[in-house]
């Protein structure tokens, strides 16, 4: 296996390889992380760097040969001295070190040491995908459909039991002829015809008793003045399948938010919010 093999796997596992006397790679490596104003997670990023003049030690170097063939570690140490040996005659020809997909170590002009020029496909090697979730759908938490069929079978019987006792007051021809003959029957009695004022007042109009409204707070995810962020706001509140709460401020910019229910826990939505739609969501007073 080429030189360049070696170095990449010791990159691999120890995150730097020492070339002889001549200096060593390492790897520059920052793990993902996932970015909330993106919605996505942010791949991990590698960079090679070459440090020239460090301690001549090879001891990574030799361990992972004597890993790799099962070799001893004095054997695999004599097999890098016997590479850095045809190095250093490769340099006193004043040539460059050909590194494979990694590039060369050339010496460097008025200097001692070495400079590392890159190969063309070497960035590639270290280069990550994005990684693309979707965002999770809010639970949204079911309304009990018991309650409505008992309150539904609550008001049909109450309905039942006004029309009952309605018709029940209602006298019958019957009774209401009898009555009639007994008044006229009797002896007749003096009769006021004095003007009075009548003692009854008229009865208050029936006033239908409003059913308490729910009230709702608003939590604001932005004011945006440009269609193309207006109308990817909205998406993203439709998307999550909440109620849109839109407010005209000027002629060009539309102040966007979400409506929250009294029984929703605003402080729970309020972090659903701002974890899968808007960082910056505020509630509005």
């Amino acid at each position: 296996m080429g030189f360049s093999a070696y170095i990449l796997e010791c990159l691999k596992r120890y995150g730097k390889a020492e070339i002889g006397t001549w200096g060593s790679f390492i790897l520059d490596y920052s793990p993902a992380s996932w970015s909330v104003s993106r919605q996505s997670f942010e791949p991990p990023r590698a960079s090679l760097q070459w440090v020239p003049g460090n301690p001549g030690n090879f001891h990574t170097m030799a361990s992972l040969v004597s890993k790799l063939h099962e070799v001893d570690l004095q054997e695999a140490s004599r097999f890098l001295e016997s590479v850095f040996l045809k190095f250093q005659t490769t340099l006193a020809r004043q040539l460059p070190l050909e590194l494979g997909v990694l590039g060369q170590l050339k010496p460097a002009q008025g200097s001692d040491s070495l400079e590392f020029l890159k190969g063309p496909h070497l960035d590639a090697l270290f280069e990550f995908a994005p990684l693309q979730l979707p965002p999770l759908t809010v639970q949204v938490p079911e309304k009990n459909p018991r309650i409505w069929i008992w309150l539904a079978i609550a008001l049909i019987t109450l309905t039942l039991a006004g029309l009952f006792f309605y018709f029940l007051s209602i006298p019958s021809p019957e009774i209401s002829a009898t009555q009639a003959t007994s008044r006229s029957t009797g002896p007749l009695k003096e009769v006021n015809i004095a003007p009075h004022q009548a003692d009854t007042v008229p009865p208050e109009e029936e006033v239908a008793e409003a059913s308490p409204l729910i009230q709702e707070r608003i939590i604001i995810t932005g004011t945006f003045c440009r269609e193309g962020n207006i109308r990817q706001m909205k998406e993203k509140i439709q998307y999550m399948q909440y109620r849109l709460y839109e407010e005209k401020v000027s002629e060009d910019c539309v102040r966007l938010g979400i409506y929250v229910y009294e029984e929703e826990d605003l402080e729970l939505t309020l972090k659903d919010i701002r974890m899968y739609i808007e960082p910056t969501a505020w509630v509005l007073n």
